[in-house]
């Protein structure tokens, strides 16, 4: 059976299961000295924020105020993964990489691009498993 590369991409997509709890998290009791007390009940119906990796009052209010942006859709997270797409005895089959999830919509260009470079080597050693000789993973682009 006959295994031909047609195309090999990378992937950029919300990541609906992941929320940026390094952040903090809602409750419903002050917790302490770096809580805030919400604005907007709205979105979870918590009363507060716990804030998470602060040492003073001002970051907790940054963390807080980047999770409600969070909230409202003014940014998201991602899951990436790299996809290839092989014909294996005429039918049309797609492989992909792992992928890495709840990365950062604002991350720096510069990352995104190494993880895209990570899922790609991840996927290439998967296609040579399979059977695709290195000539044909080299000479299609991504």
């Amino acid at each position: 059976m006959s295994i031909k590369l047609s195309s090999i991409r990378i992937v950029e997509k919300v990541d609906e299961y992941s929320i940026p709890d390094w952040l903090g998290h809602y409750t419903d009791s002050d917790a302490g000295e770096f809580t805030i007390a919400r604005e907007k009940i709205g979105n979870r119906g918590y009363k507060y924020f716990c804030a998470e990796n602060v040492e003073n009052k001002e970051q907790s209010l940054e963390n807080y105020q980047l999770y409600e942006k969070f909230n409202d859709g003014g940014w998201c997270l991602l899951y990436v993964y790299a996809e290839a797409q092989v014909v294996i005895g005429g039918i049309i089959q797609k492989i992909r990489s792992g992928g890495l999830g709840g990365i950062e919509s604002e991350s720096d260009k510069i990352y995104l691009e190494e993880i895209a470079k990570d899922e790609i080597f991840q996927l290439k050693q998967v296609l040579l498993e399979i059977g695709v000789p290195q000539e044909e993973i080299d000479d299609v682009s991504h």
